[in-house]
């Protein structure tokens, strides 16, 4: 009698593109042929091609898998090939949950290059947990040899990659011949076969770097000469992470410039930690890409030609110094709760928070002047206390309207209820599941009967055992919320209290919070100088905005008039 096909799932991965052409399809190969003789049925697969192992949640191909899996699958098997291909996580026990989780939904991970038996046996699950750690052990080590190797001084004058600073350009030299060509962006070197290195660029862009540099010697602040770049009509800096889409100058983009060692001729290697292990043996957080002590960075001398000299350098950033502070999400820790939703309709920049020292009072400012000078937009401010009232005032309103509050209680009700459809379909399933279950047991009870060794089954029987239990409690626990006493219009009335309490509710939860739910509704607001007014664009499904106004002519003004600056540096009064 053939075996019955064991429906599966393959999923496959590799950490870069260059592997993708070759490890994919090898390691489906080798999946097919396992399955093949084993009893597998692969109905789909899941691919992550270029992707690292070190996070199961960035790679789009296992979120599919993990959404798939939760919402009724149609397998019960995923088939990988070994254990670094599901997962190198930094903790080896992520790698365990995650197929933990999977079986709670009644999928099982068979990883078929393994010394585990794959089974519910102690000694499987040991072997796992081992193979686990040994995949983990493996990225941590690299990831150091290769951060040994990057920060290693015989690198000398050669570029480690990404895109040359303003002024330079790259250009690869043949490692045997010598032969250079210039990358353009987008060009790569050939591994192994070229070096990069940088060399003076565009004329334009190295006559820009040392006159910002004169400027900032003679007095002139960044903002200030942002605003004569920009006056001049000079494009900044449009590479990397410097997305200027305006190509306008501005005061961060100026600072980075003159703080740039590389402008003497030097190269500085480890400034900041961008290593997720480093991060975690010094205890901060990876994501804030915390500045490293000077003592750590690497500084290989005249490893480029010098569009400043050393001297000069040393002038400008004797100033503030050059050791910086680490590098935080200024939209989590700031206490203006609209940052980053209020844009100039002028110049199309965000609107900053800023507060006059004298009278204490604190202002949304325009970014495209602060940041970039008159030359991108004059100077408007508007009240950040009546603002911020007028924005939680417009949400307040929304959320109470009538037509909403309908919305919510039929939305809540509907959730409560359940749909008796889907509900009836999750139970046919596992009445099926349990059928095939009890089929199973049956098949081997009779295997024993005609003399096969009660040994060599017991374990499986015992397995199947469980499984049929674990389907009786969830028959069981489906069953149970279906007649729960739970009234969900009394949930939905408590739901509509607490909305109604929208404005105590809302002081008492932490800023972070805050900014969260108004971010879920608020989808933008925007601020016309030249009017006078402020609009506020509430989110609504359909996905419609509803437009609330607020004028200077209406109650109380919220608007500061524009004051003529001193300089270039802008003026706040109450």
């Amino acid at each position: 009698m053939e075996p019955k096909q064991k429906i599966a799932a393959g999923y496959v991965r590799c950490s870069t593109d260059e592997q993708g052409a070759t490890s994919i399809p090898q390691q489906q190969e080798e999946i097919k042929k396992w399955s093949a003789l084993n009893h597998f049925n692969i109905v789909k697969w899941f691919i992550d091609e270029g992707r690292s192992g070190t996070d199961f949640l960035k790679r789009p191909a296992f979120k599919t898998l993990v959404d798939e899996i939760q919402h009724d699958p149609d397998f019960e098997y995923v088939l990988v090939y070994d254990e670094s291909r599901w997962g190198r996580a930094p903790n080896p026990r992520e790698s365990n949950y995650w197929k933990m989780h999977f079986e709670r939904y009644g999928v099982k991970v068979r990883v078929i290059h393994s010394s585990s038996k794959n089974e519910d046996d102690i000694g499987s699950y040991v072997v796992e947990v081992v193979e686990s750690a040994e995949a983990s052990e493996y990225s941590k080590k690299l990831s150091r040899s290769v951060r040994r190797g990057m920060l290693s001084p015989q690198q000398g004058k050669y570029s480690r990659g990404g895109t040359a600073p303003y002024g330079y350009k790259r250009v690869a030299i043949d490692c045997v011949s010598g032969q250079r060509k210039e990358l353009r962006d987008g060009m790569h070197c050939v591994p192994r076969q070229e070096k990069v290195v940088w060399e003076l660029g565009n004329p334009v862009e190295v006559e820009t770097v040392k006159r910002i540099f004169e400027m900032k010697t003679s007095g002139m602040g960044c903002v200030a000469i942002a605003d004569r770049l920009n006056s001049e009509h000079i494009p900044c800096p449009k590479r990397g992470r410097w997305k200027n889409r305006d190509k306008k100058w501005s005061g961060c983009c100026i600072e980075t410039i003159i703080r740039n060692q590389t402008y003497t001729g030097d190269r500085v290697y480890n400034k900041l930690s961008y290593s997720k292990y480093v991060s975690k043996e010094k205890g901060v957080d990876f994501q804030l890409r915390m500045m490293n002590d000077p003592s750590e960075w690497i500084i290989v001398p005249d490893a480029h030609p010098p569009i400043i000299s050393k001297e000069l350098f040393a002038i400008v950033t004797r100033e503030k110094g050059t050791t910086g502070s680490k590098i935080t999400r200024h939209h989590y820790r700031s206490n203006y709760l609209l940052t980053g939703l209020v844009k100039c309709t002028h110049c199309n920049f965000s609107y900053q928070g800023a507060h006059h020292n004298k009278s204490g009072n604190k202002y949304y400012v325009d970014g495209g002047f602060i940041n970039k000078g008159k030359s991108v937009c004059n100077y408007h401010s508007v009240r950040k206390d009546v603002l911020e009232e007028f924005v939680l005032k417009s949400i307040k309103d929304f959320l109470l309207a009538p037509e909403m509050l309908k919305k919510i209680n039929d939305s809540l009700l509907q959730l409560l209820e359940g749909n008796p459809g889907e509900r009836e379909q999750r139970r046919s399933i596992l009445m099926l599941r349990l059928k095939e279950n009890e089929e199973k047991i049956g098949n081997l009870i009779t295997l024993v009967e005609k003399g096969m060794q009660l040994d060599s089954v017991t374990d499986r029987i015992k397995a199947l055992e469980e499984e049929k239990q674990k389907l009786k409690d969830d028959l069981s626990q489906l069953d149970a919320n279906q007649l729960s006493s739970i009234s969900p219009a009394a949930v939905a009335r408590e739901v509509l209290a607490f909305f109604a309490r929208f404005e105590e509710n809302f002081d008492k939860v932490p800023i972070l919070e805050k900014k969260d739910l108004i971010r879920r509704i608020v989808e933008k607001i925007l601020v016309d100088p030249v009017n006078r007014k402020v609009e506020c664009y509430l989110r609504q499904m359909p996905n419609i905005p509803v437009v609330e106004e607020f004028n200077s002519s209406a109650g109380k003004p919220f608007w500061v008039p524009p004051v003529a600056p001193t300089g270039i540096e802008p003026v706040f009064q109450p």
